[in-house]
């Protein structure tokens, strides 16, 4: 919510919005040449009411005279934010400046009552986020290393050794960090394999359990356990690749003998796991998890599988083992931003992902998943902490950088369901806008 009203230089905050400039020292009375030039360089696209000839008029500032008394500057184009987008900095500058009155929009309420229980909540299940992603750096880079270690084993005795895989899954299960791990597989550069197991899984079991949950749906794991280590696993055929080729940071032509062996890899997982025993719902995901729901694609592998024959299972980790690869921060390609993934993924429904599966998906992860990094209508910049129950387009957000690109160190949650003044207007790189220094920001947000 907000209002309008008008205020003094001395009244003036950075919580308000310029909407027009309206009393001026004696500088723009009469106005000499520097002034007149000053005015049209500085508010270019703008409109002004000025008195010329004893008569009042409204006019482009580009139309402005000498002579002119400015009476009001107002109309203001986006790309002129920093002029009424108010900072400390730009107090400072009008003061300097002579400008002394305004009418300004304030923002009443921001997100719920300050002190209610909801908005308590919110900040609660933001702040654990952070918390638990602090945690989860250690925990992700373990059972990276675990995979590593346990894909090594496999590749000398033929029988995938699993006791370190079930400890690392037990511990991120029952300690909820599943959404803490999703945040950071996009948050912080992954290699090809191993990092890319244990955040396909998270992000597996994430929104799994949230589509079971939200559809009434009974899972088809003996317990969560269970669906975490069957993402952990679902490309152990990768064993029996040479490790140069598996560990290569090179981009492998589309019809090379490294690219066709890597593609062997499904059936090599299901042909392992079948050969432990492993239950049919994980060999079933590690063997069809590459076929599209066009199987003629050259990208559908092993050829000659309808995604009609799958389980839901296998056909909800195909996009997700997809997701991750975008977002993914490899080595040898630039990553996408989770909301551009989601919005790729969603024009290939139908062609090559299981149109159910996938609005299962974005309904669970949401348009734009937690930890995206987001370009707000002020031009600040946000990351996305939870998502709405009712619109996918309005999650709840904390800004980390404000519309003068000046880092943020007060956070707060704002929730855009409640906030109409404001709204996303596209997804950011975490990597183009931070650098290495992405996972840091956003481990930096404390909220109050």
């Amino acid at each position: 919510m907000s209002e309008i009203k008008t205020v003094n230089l001395e009244n003036l905050t950075p919580n308000m919005e310029i909407l027009a400039y309206t009393r001026f020292s004696g500088a723009y009375k009469s106005m000499d040449e520097n002034t007149t030039t000053f005015i049209k360089k500085n508010f270019a696209g703008t409109k002004a009411r000025v008195i010329r000839n004893s008569k009042t008029i409204e006019c482009p500032i580009n139309n402005v005279l000498p002579k002119d008394t400015v009476r009001k500057i107002y109309d203001f184009p986006k790309q002129l934010q920093k002029r009424t987008l108010v900072t400390d900095g730009l107090i400072h500058a009008l003061k300097k400046r002579g400008f002394l009155g305004f009418e300004v929009r304030i923002k009443v309420a921001k997100v719920y009552g300050a002190k209610s229980e909801d908005y308590k909540k919110a900040v609660a299940k933001a702040g654990d986020l952070v918390e638990k992603v602090k945690e989860g750096v250690k925990k992700r880079e373990g059972a990276s290393d675990a995979i590593e270690d346990s894909l090594d084993a496999t590749r000398r005795t033929g029988k995938i050794q699993t006791s370190d895989i079930k400890a690392y899954v037990d511990d991120i299960v029952q300690s909820s960090s599943t959404d803490a791990i999703l945040a950071i597989g996009s948050l912080k550069r992954s290699d090809q394999t191993y990092a890319h197991c244990v955040d396909v899984a998270a992000i597996f079991h994430n929104a799994y359990y949230k589509i079971c949950r939200k559809k009434g749906k009974t899972p088809a794991f003996m317990d969560e356990e269970e669906s975490m280590f069957a993402g952990f696993v679902h490309d152990f055929g990768k064993s029996k690749i040479p490790k140069d080729i598996l560990d290569s940071t090179v981009r492998f032509e589309r019809d090379s003998k490294e690219m066709k062996l890597m593609q062997s890899h499904p059936v090599m997982s299901a042909q392992l796991l079948a050969s432990m025993d492993m239950k049919d719902i994980i060999v079933d995901m590690a063997h069809y998890h590459h076929v599209k729901y066009d199987n003629t694609m050259r990208s559908s592998y092993p050829k000659g599988v309808s995604i009609d024959d799958l389980m839901y299972e296998s056909k909800l980790l195909c996009i997700v083992d997809v997701y991750q690869a975008l977002i993914g921060r490899r080595s040898y390609k630039k990553s996408w931003a989770p909301g551009a993934a989601i919005r790729y993924i969603d024009s290939l429904a139908g062609v090559e992902f299981d149109p159910n599966a996938w609005n299962d998906f974005v309904e669970a992860v949401g348009t734009y998943p937690n930890s995206s990094l987001v370009r707000l209508s002020d031009d600040s910049l946000a990351y996305v902490m939870d998502q709405s129950d009712n619109d996918p387009e309005k999650p709840k957000i904390v800004i980390v950088k404000d519309a003068d690109g000046n880092m943020v160190s007060n956070h707060e949650l704002v929730d855009l369901e409640k906030e109409k003044d404001l709204e996303i207007e596209e997804d950011v790189d975490h990597e183009e806008e931070f650098g290495s220094n992405a996972l840091e920001v956003f481990m930096s947000i404390k909220l109050s």
